[in-house]
């Protein structure tokens, strides 16, 4: 079984080193593509210390986050697709877990794990556990499917699985809209990713996230 991985990236050079090896040291790593969009911080050094790892797409300009994982889903042609953002990383030995699960279970489309956060300077500090999926769950908040320890077979995806319109809560409209097709989700208590809370980052902007899923399910 083999991974299709894709990293979002802007401006995120302070980090992208830590997400890329926590990608390159997972075993059945088919390909492996980045999309930055115009960063200027140090960002065009460190992908160039990693020249001919894997495959790089540079824009100027994009229609938002959306947009970029479509292009990326150009370069699929593997059996598992993920997505990590420049900030956050898998954890060792994801994918050997993740293979064996959907070995395991063939019926599923899309496994989801707990997650670990972590501080801007790296330090692991609470563990957020996965809990079973349903779309009644998810509206109220019962169920997080956390997008750095969510893998997805690429058989219920197509080229656009991501809407281009939706710059709030794309990867949770994502697997909203697989379910709502007849996608079959599992979750597992194993830590599958590391999600990095930086000071920066806003409430509100986490609440607007959530309040689009529930208007999706609703509509």
């Amino acid at each position: 079984m083999n991974f299709f991985c894709a990293t979002l990236s802007k401006n995120q050079g302070k980090y992208l080193s830590d997400c890329i090896d926590s990608v390159l040291s997972q075993s059945s790593l088919e390909k492996y593509v980045v999309y930055d969009l115009s960063s200027w911080d140090e960002t065009d050094e460190i992908l160039s210390k990693y020249r001919g790892k894997f495959s790089v797409i540079s824009v100027k300009s994009d229609l938002g986050p959306s947009d970029g994982l479509n292009k990326c889903l150009n370069f699929n042609n593997s059996e598992i697709f993920c997505y990590l953002n420049a900030d956050d990383a898998f954890a060792p030995g994801a994918f050997d877990y993740v293979t064996r699960i959907f070995q395991e279970f063939p019926e599923i489309d899309i496994l989801h794990g707990s997650i670990m956060l972590m501080d801007s300077y790296g330090t692991k500090y609470k563990i957020l556990l996965a809990s079973k999926f349903s779309l009644r769950r998810y509206a109220y908040r019962v169920s997080i499917v956390n997008q750095q320890a969510t893998f997805i077979r690429s058989r219920v995806l197509s080229n656009n699985a991501f809407n281009i319109d939706n710059r709030i809560n794309w990867d949770g409209e994502l697997i909203v809209d697989l379910v709502k097709s007849g996608a079959k989700v599992k979750h597992v208590h194993k830590v599958l990713g590391y999600f990095r809370i930086r000071s920066e980052e806003h409430t509100s902007e986490l609440q607007s996230r959530q309040y689009l899923v529930c208007r999706l399910l609703l509509e």
